[in-house]
């Protein structure tokens, strides 16, 4: 598929989804749920709370990694199964119609 052929408005049939598209979806929602984890420990340790040692920064990014794909894995703030709903719609389901001016 290339960009020339894709549907208006970026939707998919579920045909023309990637079979791995629902896995792409979840390490995405890894990937935030990551980095907000990330960012949550840096913001701790500006404060004085929590290790600040560089020996250890390194396996709690590890942990943090872990943390998000277990949580992603289920669907723990469900932003895969919004993306996958969002991109991916079954070939009946209505087209979103345009709002009428009055």
């Amino acid at each position: 598929m290339t960009i020339g052929n894709l549907p208006h408005g970026f939707l998919f049939t579920p045909a023309q989804a990637k079979p791995d598209a629902p896995a792409a979806a979840q390490e995405f929602e890894a990937l935030l749920i990551s980095h907000l984890l990330k960012t949550a420990r840096q913001a701790g340790e500006a404060l004085g709370e929590g290790p600040s040692e560089t020996g250890a920064e390194g396996y709690l990014e590890l942990a943090e990694e872990h943390v998000a794909r277990v949580m992603a894995q289920r669907g723990a703030f469900g932003i895969s199964r919004i993306l996958l709903n969002a991109l991916v719609r079954p070939l009946s389901a209505p087209s979103r119609a345009e709002p009428q001016s009055d």
